[in-house]
């Protein structure tokens, strides 16, 4: 190898040892940069998140309470005929449910709307389910039918409970 080549050489490998430690700072400075982009992207995406469930919350409440309510009403019909009130008097568990049904149906469609376009769409779902579950026992109660027939789509409430509930 000629001095020339040598020098050249040695030339090369100082102007790349000055600019590899340019070349790295230029390259942390832009990872730097696009992690904290990553991180502030990151950040509103949880706050968002957050927002959102803070939004959701009281009207996943408000269903499942509105949803509780008319199971107990399902589960009074199932269990007994006549409900013993603490007072001595007695009421038919079918008259307290269609009592109820009304308010129980008005809650339900001033929520829907909110509902259907808020909540996940897995949640929609499983209340469709329970809508036609509970329709189904309306109508069964309201056609007279057997407390076997009753006793069977109950258990299909229930069944849409535990999917829900979990």
């Amino acid at each position: 190898m000629s001095q020339e080549q040598i020098i050249n050489l040695l030339f090369q490998i100082i102007l790349l040892g000055l600019l590899v430690p340019i070349l790295i700072y230029f390259l942390k400075g832009r990872i730097d940069e696009s992690v904290g982009r990553r991180l502030e992207k990151f950040k509103s995406e949880v706050a968002l998140a957050k927002s959102s469930y803070d939004l959701h919350i009281p009207l996943i409440l408000e269903f499942y309470s509105n949803y509780q309510r008319y199971y107990r009403h399902c589960q009074e019909i199932v269990q007994a005929d006549v409900k013993i009130r603490k007072d001595g008097s007695s009421r038919d568990t079918r008259e307290t449910f269609f009592d109820n049904l009304n308010n129980m149906v008005e809650e339900y469609q001033r929520n829907d709307a909110k509902m259907r376009l808020l909540l996940p769409n897995p949640l929609v779902k499983e209340s469709d389910a329970l809508l036609t579950h509970f329709n189904e026992f309306k109508n069964a109660v309201k056609n007279g039918y057997t407390e076997e027939k009753l006793l069977g789509i109950f258990k299909k409430i229930d069944a849409q409970k535990q999917v829900f509930e979990n």
